[in-house]
Protein backbone atom coordinates (compact mmCIF):
# COMPACT_ATOMS: atom_id res chain seq x y z
CA UNK A 1 0.00 0.00 0.00
CA UNK A 2 2.89 2.51 1.45
CA UNK A 3 4.52 1.58 -2.34
CA UNK A 4 1.38 2.31 -4.48
CA UNK A 5 0.79 5.72 -2.81
CA UNK A 6 4.75 6.55 -3.18
CA UNK A 7 4.59 5.70 -7.13
CA UNK A 8 1.16 7.06 -7.22
CA UNK A 9 2.47 10.50 -6.36
CA UNK A 10 5.37 10.29 -7.99
CA UNK A 11 3.73 9.67 -11.73
CA UNK A 12 1.07 12.63 -10.71
CA UNK A 13 3.91 15.04 -9.93
CA UNK A 14 5.69 13.74 -13.37
CA UNK A 15 2.24 14.01 -15.06
CA UNK A 16 1.97 17.42 -13.52
CA UNK A 17 5.20 18.67 -14.85
CA UNK A 18 4.69 17.59 -18.47
CA UNK A 19 0.50 18.33 -18.63
CA UNK A 20 -0.62 20.26 -15.81
CA UNK A 21 -0.42 23.57 -17.35
CA UNK A 22 -3.18 22.96 -19.75
CA UNK A 23 -5.75 25.20 -19.32
CA UNK A 24 -8.84 23.90 -21.03
CA UNK A 25 -10.53 21.69 -18.61
CA UNK A 26 -11.78 18.71 -21.31
CA UNK A 27 -8.33 18.81 -22.77
CA UNK A 28 -6.61 18.04 -18.97
CA UNK A 29 -9.50 15.48 -18.33
CA UNK A 30 -8.44 13.65 -21.83
CA UNK A 31 -4.82 14.27 -21.46
CA UNK A 32 -4.48 12.56 -17.83
CA UNK A 33 -6.56 9.94 -18.72
CA UNK A 34 -4.38 8.79 -21.70
CA UNK A 35 -1.13 9.69 -20.53
CA UNK A 36 -1.96 7.93 -17.06
CA UNK A 37 -2.89 4.66 -18.83
CA UNK A 38 -0.45 4.81 -21.21
CA UNK A 39 2.91 5.91 -19.42
CA UNK A 40 2.35 4.23 -15.73
CA UNK A 41 1.27 0.89 -17.99
CA UNK A 42 4.57 0.65 -20.14
CA UNK A 43 6.62 0.81 -17.01
CA UNK A 44 4.46 -1.45 -15.01
CA UNK A 45 4.30 -4.55 -17.59
CA UNK A 46 8.03 -3.86 -19.82
CA UNK A 47 9.90 -2.61 -15.96
CA UNK A 48 8.10 -3.36 -13.47
CA UNK A 49 7.09 -6.81 -13.95
CA UNK A 50 10.72 -8.14 -15.50
CA UNK A 51 12.10 -7.10 -12.22
CA UNK A 52 9.53 -9.16 -10.46
CA UNK A 53 10.38 -12.28 -12.63
CA UNK A 54 7.29 -12.19 -14.49
CA UNK A 55 7.39 -12.28 -18.50
CA UNK A 56 7.14 -8.66 -20.12
CA UNK A 57 3.82 -7.51 -20.63
CA UNK A 58 2.63 -10.44 -18.63
CA UNK A 59 3.24 -13.00 -21.30
CA UNK A 60 1.05 -10.34 -23.69
CA UNK A 61 -1.26 -11.47 -22.45
CA UNK A 62 -4.46 -9.80 -23.43
CA UNK A 63 -6.24 -9.70 -20.27
CA UNK A 64 -3.35 -8.15 -18.39
CA UNK A 65 -2.48 -5.41 -20.96
CA UNK A 66 -5.95 -4.25 -20.98
CA UNK A 67 -6.45 -4.38 -17.10
CA UNK A 68 -3.69 -2.48 -16.63
CA UNK A 69 -4.66 0.14 -19.39
CA UNK A 70 -7.64 0.49 -17.60
CA UNK A 71 -6.57 0.77 -14.16
CA UNK A 72 -3.72 3.25 -14.92
CA UNK A 73 -6.38 5.59 -17.28
CA UNK A 74 -8.99 5.27 -14.15
CA UNK A 75 -6.34 6.39 -12.06
CA UNK A 76 -5.32 9.32 -14.27
CA UNK A 77 -9.05 10.49 -14.60
CA UNK A 78 -8.84 10.78 -10.87
CA UNK A 79 -5.81 12.65 -10.20
CA UNK A 80 -7.32 15.46 -12.60
CA UNK A 81 -10.48 15.50 -11.02
CA UNK A 82 -8.00 15.77 -7.37
CA UNK A 83 -5.56 18.21 -8.87
CA UNK A 84 -8.63 20.48 -10.26
CA UNK A 85 -10.24 20.66 -6.93
CA UNK A 86 -6.76 21.79 -5.58
CA UNK A 87 -6.19 24.70 -7.68
CA UNK A 88 -7.60 28.39 -6.69
CA UNK A 89 -11.10 29.79 -8.06
CA UNK A 90 -10.69 31.52 -11.40
CA UNK A 91 -12.42 34.86 -11.88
Amino acid sequence: MISLAFWGGAWAVALCCVIGRLRLPWTSYVAWTAFGAILPSIVALFVVLPLKGAPIAGGWSPTVIATALLLNGVWGFGAALLLRGFEPARR
